[in-house]
């Protein structure tokens, strides 16, 4: 007898195809998953499908098309109202409208994340990645500013030690590597830059890597670490081109040519 497949077997293989960088499978999948998830009457499932392709287009460092997909996870989530749910759907969009450069909506999607994880469960790991990422969008917005790059760096540290995710895990160390470089605190930078080749081993399916490592790459510019942000660019260049992450390798192009010229840039 042939078992029949169910909608959270389709979010897997969506996830799959997530993972390996087939867009137009993951995109397809997700759907089929949704479609599959009402018939099964089963909500949480067609949440966990539609913020499939979200994922996705986040680690090609895609924002735009991120932001329509977490909008559309987070309109199931509060038509099914799946409370548990809720944190981690505003969570993602934050983050999306964030690299939008959208901070306004960041910061209130935030303070909606914060409140809803603290009413779910006032002891959620997700509430220090949250604080963090909020940590890091002020540092962005003015990241020549000692003191916010000081609670950025505190901000990351328990990180890798609160969150299971290696997705995490990897950006807290590029993060670190960042805001060490912005305060010029080099035993900080060396243990975050190691901490980073600990990490990308834990993500063998290559997903979001090669745009953490030219996050990471920006931060070895900063820091006047030359050879390092080459070695970084070069490894996010061939990840992303394997992947045809297109943005991702024009970025990493850019970091290394920067960096072969040694000479310094934001990260």
């Amino acid at each position: 007898m042939t078992e029949v497949q169910t909608a959270l077997d389709t979010v897997q293989m969506a996830r799959f195809a997530r993972g390996i960088g087939d867009v137009p499978a993951c995109l397809s999948l997700s759907d089929a998953a949704v479609r599959q998830a009402g018939d099964e009457r089963y909500p949480d499932a067609a949440y966990v499908a539609a913020e499939v392709p979200g994922r996705m287009y986040m680690g090609r460092n895609e924002p735009r098309e991120a932001e329509a997909h977490y909008r559309y996870a987070l309109d199931l989530v509060r038509l099914y109202n799946l409370r548990n749910r809720l944190g981690g759907a505003l969570h993602d969009l934050a983050l999306a409208v964030r690299e939008k450069g959208d901070y306004a909506q960041f910061r209130a999607l935030s303070s909606e994340a914060f409140e809803r994880y603290h009413e779910h469960n006032p002891r959620d790991p997700c509430i220090t990645g949250l604080l963090a990422d909020v940590a890091a969008g002020a540092f962005e917005r003015d990241p020549g500013n000692r003191e916010k790059a000081s609670a950025a760096l505190a901000a990351w540290r328990p990180v890798p030690v609160s969150m299971k995710t290696p997705r995490y895990h990897m950006a807290a160390a590029a993060q670190q590597m960042v805001t060490a470089a912005a305060l010029g605190l080099g035993s900080s930078y060396r243990y975050a830059s190691n901490a980073l080749d600990w990490y990308v081993l834990d993500m063998p399916d290559r997903e979001a890597v090669a745009m953490t490592l030219v996050y990471a790459a920006g931060g070895s510019l900063m820091h006047g670490d030359f050879h390092r942000a080459a070695e970084l660019a070069r490894e996010a260049e061939r990840i992303a081109v394997l992947r045809e992450e297109t943005t991702v390798a024009e970025q990493a192009r850019e970091v290394l040519n920067a960096a072969l010229a040694e000479r310094p840039m934001s990260a």
